[in-house]
């Protein structure tokens, strides 16, 4: 069983696929508002999930022990419930996971969401108006060590309180918009990590001079690769 698509249904069961070695990818529905405990524990070869809009609720350990999944698409709308048991979060001992998405209408994130994911090293931040991401005790992303990478999307409105609290690692943010846009987002308390980076603003072309006296920092994507690529300023 390499591939699964359910179709219908608003719960996947404790432990549903748990230990299964062989699955590499599930699409899971709309429909669907529980992931039960331990549902996708041990799924070694599962490479990446998309959480949908509707989930509320995840189990204990739900994708604990998937050591290939590499991608996470968080697209929970108001996921309030992450349970995790002993302080490990729900992608416990998922050493691969090095990128996670979060979607636009995200406005809600569990507490300690992706604590402790050690490899993770880029966050795509699409939400445009999250009100919630972790606490005081229990940041979204305690323990990602190896976070060095942050890309805000150009519609995003506010970042809430915590949502990179302890953030050491993060050294460089690459935000779709310019820095007028970035100076209209409302960046609440406890997000020191993005205090200071380096802030890179986006340009499809090659910079003017009004650009340049702007900013002197510049990123766009190479056509071909989707590569990260930096303006440099012709002398």
């Amino acid at each position: 069983m390499q591939t699964v698509i359910l179709t219908s249904g608003d719960t996947i069961e404790d432990s549903a696929f748990k230990d299964c070695t062989s699955l590499e990818s599930i699409t899971i529905p709309d429909s669907v508002t529980t992931i039960g405990e331990d549902a996708f524990e041990g799924c070694t070869s599962l490479a990446s999930i998309t959480i949908p809009e509707n989930v509320t609720s995840i189990g204990d350990y739900a994708f604990s022990g998937c050591t290939s999944l590499g991608t996470v698409y968080w697209n929970a709308t108001n996921c309030r419930t992450a349970d995790r048991s002993n302080y490990y979060s729900i992608f416990r001992g998922c050493k691969a996971l090095t990128a996670v998405h979060i979607g636009e209408n995200v406005e809600s994130i569990p507490d300690y969401a992706f604590g402790g994911c050690t490899s993770l090293w880029t966050v795509y931040w699409n939400a445009t108006n999250c009100t919630k991401a972790g606490d005081s005790s229990d940041p979204i992303f305690s323990g990602c060590m190896a976070l060095t990478t942050v890309y805000i999307g150009e519609n995003v409105e506010n970042i809430p309180s915590y949502a990179f609290s302890n953030c050491t690692s993060l050294i460089r943010v690459y935000y779709g918009g310019d820095e007028t846009s970035w100076n209209r987002i409302s960046i609440s308390k406890n997000n020191d990590s993005l205090e200071s980076v380096t802030l890179y603003y986006y340009s499809e072309t090659a910079p003017d001079d009004a650009k340049w006296a702007e900013s002197n920092k510049w990123w766009h994507r190479d056509p071909d690769t989707g590569e990260i690529l930096i303006w440099k300023k012709e002398s």
